[in-house]
């Protein structure tokens, strides 16, 4: 089964003297696939905030593995196109219908999607679809949809431990003496959870 993880490592802030560099932890951030023993495929790789990817975790984490893909179509898609066929219905018969039905797809959308806000990474829709993890994404330069499964638990286990020790060598470092980024980190540890 492939394997999907993030690889995060702390990086000097290029924009250090900016005010909002006080809440950031930057650094790069792979999102990679094994695809088998002797093929690795880099989704994502760019350098950012790691508090955003943090965040989108803390939210995500217990979500992910425990919630289904919940709609059924007759040719088999993946979640990206799916999504995509799903916001071109336009009969409805009255608005209320309407609403309903964009309120229950948004609902699923809003929270297995990730994509690093502010960048040209891809829009990336993350799942679980016929009991195993699913990323799925449009190419937009190649005109297609990409997907791979991948072990969910895997996944999950893989991202708690990169975060545990990437958390670790940021409050050993010169750059874990910032009170705002400690001050976000515990906003989003409150809010989601703490899980780490």
């Amino acid at each position: 089964m492939n394997q999907l993880s993030f690889s995060l490592t702390l990086k000097q802030n290029p924009y250090n003297g900016e005010p909002d560099s006080e809440y950031e932890i930057w650094g790069q951030i792979i999102l990679k696939l094994n695809h088998n023993p002797s093929k690795t495929i880099e989704i994502v790789n760019h350098q950012w905030d790691i508090i955003e990817v943090y965040e989108w975790f803390q939210k995500s984490k217990d979500l992910l593995p425990a919630d289904p893909f919940p709609f059924r179509f007759e040719n088999e898609k993946c979640i990206a196109e799916c999504r995509d066929v799903l916001y071109e219905k336009d009969d409805f018969k009255d608005l209320n219908e309407e609403i309903e039905y964009y309120d229950h797809i948004e609902n699923y959308f809003s929270n297995h999607h990730f994509k690093l806000k502010g960048t040209d990474t891809p829009m990336l829709f993350i799942g679980l679809k016929n009991n195993t993890g699913e990323i799925s994404w449009f190419e937009t330069e190649k005109n297609r949809y990409t997907y791979f499964s991948f072990n969910m638990d895997y996944f999950i286990e893989s991202t708690k431990n990169e975060f545990t020790a990437l958390l670790s060598k940021w409050q050993n470092s010169p750059e874990g003496k910032k009170p705002k980024v400690s001050e976000r980190i515990k906003e989003i540890e409150n809010t989601y959870g703490c899980y780490l």
